[in-house]
């Protein structure tokens, strides 16, 4: 006999596939409570149903302890493995702080025009004259636009 425990015993993807298969309409968007609603109400469709066999879940796998855990400090500031000092305890190295390197001026061989150079995306595409010179005509018209208005 089909009951609750027996359908809630199942993983929500099983209970769906079930459903499809008897042609019932509209339970994609359904919650589990929903689904188990109206398999209940359609009993004689899913009498097949056996109560799902619960697996036993495995133990966590222990972690490994991180450089900081169980350290401790020489006097001259070295930081040692091992909560105590002992004959395996070995220095542990602390890694630098990667520096943000700045652009560089960068020339394009072929026109002469200087860019800004980032060492993560490359040299920047050179203006050439004439995009420069409608920069400064464009810029200009926004500059006495914008004293205008004050």
């Amino acid at each position: 006999m089909l009951t609750k425990e027996i359908l809630d015993s199942h993983p929500l993807k099983v209970l769906k596939s079930e459903i499809a298969k008897q042609n019932i309409k509209g339970y994609s968007n359904m919650k589990r409570s929903e689904l188990t609603a109206l398999m209940m109400k359609h009993k004689d469709k899913f009498h097949h149903i056996k109560a799902a066999e619960k697996k036993e879940k495995k133990a966590p796998k222990a972690k490994a302890p991180s450089k900081t855990e169980g350290t401790h400090t020489m006097p001259d500031g070295t930081k040692m493995t091992g909560a105590v000092h002992s004959a395996k305890s070995k220095p542990i190295k602390e890694k630098k702080a990667k520096k943000e390197k700045e652009p560089k001026d960068f020339v394009n061989k072929a026109t002469g025009l200087k860019s800004k150079y980032d060492p993560k995306k490359g040299p920047k595409k050179p203006r050439s004259e004439k995009q420069l010179a409608n920069q400064k005509k464009f810029g200009e018209a926004a500059k006495a636009k914008a004293a205008a208005k004050k």
